[in-house]
């Protein structure tokens, strides 16, 4: 009888504490969730006084329309490879910004298909643009509270500060492909920790090359090669701060590298294969160095302090 009464005392009072685990697990996704919908009303909201949607030109005249042109090829039943009315024949699917391959393009163009859409809509395309935000803050909360074991506050405030700060909201957002890529940079890192950081480490290799191929069809492989800066080099610091530097602990570190490369290649060669091609036929490939590194001005660092457009950029 005594230990009847002790177990309904144990059960008692351990399903508030899970109740309690669970709510703190669940606040900052909860808070990240409320202030998205908050950031977002206008476009969220059913009233059709009150919508906007995102700034025109490269969002609804390219990436709309590539939408809608492979959906429109879906929709018959043909995989949109080629695309005869581009330029009398354009190797679309070889075209990263078409971002074809990407999954979460390509799943919400077949879910379109069954549903029966006769186009494919602007609304669907802003609801990419929005979850992949979303996705973005839950990953970087994710990374910064399990991998480096940051608070709950903390890795709050880093999330909020990288899903609605100025790269992701200004002109990435505009460009699917830039935004797409840049919002897979949370769990790259995640990956890359765990290969770092596990002796069994074939799984998370195997992990972060799924991540990385995904990213490269997202369309922007300029972003994902920042995102590879970025990994690279914090693989290489959590794996030299585990143990001291030698050269056995170099093979060890260059092997694991080496073979998630390897695996990611693989898993990207669908896209990377075409894209690259498409690539050594384009016009821009024989352009010099100084014509490509046009761009941005050393003035406009000082848009780091002012709110001013220094140049045309």
């Amino acid at each position: 009888m005594k230990s009847y009464s002790n177990n309904r005392i144990a059960q008692s009072l351990g399903a508030p504490n899970k109740s309690a685990l669970l709510v703190r697990c669940a606040w900052p996704y909860l808070v990240i969730l409320l202030l998205w919908l908050v950031f977002f009303w206008r476009i969220l909201t059913p009233s059709l006084a009150d919508r906007l949607t995102f700034q025109q030109s490269d969002f609804t005249l390219q990436f709309l329309a590539y939408r809608q042109l492979a959906f429109h090829q879906l929709a018959q039943g043909i995989f949109p490879v080629l695309e005869e009315c581009l330029y009398s024949g354009h190797p679309f699917l070889a075209d990263p910004q078409s971002q074809i391959l990407y999954p979460p393009v390509l799943g919400l163009m077949l879910v379109g298909k069954l549903l029966g859409w006769a186009n494919y809509p602007l609304r669907a395309l802003e609801w990419e643009v929005m979850i992949h935000v979303l996705a973005a803050g839950f990953g970087l909360f994710c990374f910064l509270k399990a991998t480096c074991n940051l608070s709950a506050f903390a890795a709050l405030f880093g999330a909020c500060g990288f899903m609605f700060g100025g790269f992701i909201n200004g002109y990435a957002s505009l460009q699917t492909g830039i935004l797409e890529t840049a919002a897979w940079l949370p769990i790259m890192l995640i990956a890359l920790h765990r290969l770092a950081t596990n002796k069994r480490w074939f799984v998370p290799a195997s992990a972060c090359a799924v991540v990385i191929a995904v990213a490269f069809a997202a369309g922007h492989p300029q972003t994902l090669l920042f995102d590879l800066y970025v990994g690279v080099s914090a693989y290489m610091y959590w794996s030299f701060s585990l143990e001291k530097a030698s050269l056995q602990v170099l093979k060890s570190v260059l092997i694991r590298l080496g073979v998630m490369g390897l695996l990611a290649i693989g898993f990207a060669a669908p896209q990377f294969v075409p894209t690259f091609l498409f690539v050594q036929a384009s016009t821009r490939a024989t352009i010099t160095f100084a014509e490509a590194s046009n761009g941005f001005q050393l003035s406009d660092l000082w848009m780091f302090f002012l709110n001013d457009n220094f140049t045309f950029w």
